[in-house]
């Protein structure tokens, strides 16, 4: 299912939340519907409507980089983590209060590729991406490469969408390929394969001269021991081996 072909000293970890003032919620919301409106007319929205309608975010940092950090030295890796929706999950999802014209893969993808730009990270780990050609072929202009490990069954395909999985991209000028990424499904106590599983892939970091093993999975959701048991499990299967950097959806 793959499309191509240890030790972390710093890394910039970011945490992201929206951050407006209450009287500006109005205007926001205005320019969201009518970007919503005129995607769902077919109409061409100019990329200045988009920016003004997405939701500002104020980044920070919670890692930070050791004090003794020279000016000269190779900045902290920066990494992205998100899960996109699927498409197809997205328009059956209960999201009740949000208009369906935003619920989209055409209205979400431009968004999708702002906010990527924006964070400007080294690397991406996505959850729940099933147009994977297309948000590689767009970011490949971008300077990213990647890989693909789509799930065993996705509830996507009830839909008619293709199976979501995880995606990992990264920054093809700082990053290159040290060990072809690898895709494993867990098991279950029968030994059948489950729908969720991880990706992982090693990647050399030029500018540190190391090499930084990415693993990204989606955690199992809902509540209960047996969602536990299967989390505990998804994060035990690759803990411990190697010095790595996670990027995990938590729905929990």
């Amino acid at each position: 299912p793959f499309l191509h072909h240890s030790t972390v000293t710093s890394l910039e970890v970011t945490s992201t939340a929206p951050s407006f003032e209450p009287q500006c919620q109005g205007v926001i919301s205005a320019a969201l519907h009518a970007t919503f409106m005129a995607r769902r007319r077919n109409k061409q929205v100019p990329r200045e409507t988009m920016l003004k309608a997405k939701l500002k975010r104020s980044f920070v940092r919670v890692v930070l980089p050791p004090a003794d950090l020279a000016p000269c030295e190779p900045p902290p890796l920066r990494v992205l983590q998100w899960n996109v929706l699927a498409d197809g999950l997205a328009q059956h999802g209960d999201f009740i209060k949000v208009p369906s014209a935003a619920l989209e893969w055409e209205t979400r993808l431009p968004l999708i590729l702002d906010e990527i730009e924006e964070a400007s990270a080294d690397i991406c780990a996505i959850q729940e991406l099933n147009r994977y050609e297309e948000l590689r072929a767009l970011l490949a202009l971008r300077g990213y490469d990647g890989c693909f490990f789509p799930k065993h069954v996705s509830p996507a395909s009830r839909n008619r969408c293709p199976p979501d999985g995880l995606a990992i991209f990264y920054k093809k000028d700082r990053l290159e390929v040290a060990a072809q990424p690898a895709g494993t499904y867990l098991l279950d106590s029968r030994g059948r394969k489950m729908g969720h599983g991880f990706l992982q892939i090693t990647l050399t970091d030029r500018l540190q001269g190391q090499q930084v093993v990415v693993v990204t999975t989606h955690l199992k959701a809902k509540e209960g021991q047996e969602m536990d048991n299967i989390r505990q499990s998804q994060v035990s299967s690759r803990g411990g081996r190697w010095s790595m950097a996670w990027a995990a959806d938590c729905p929990h």
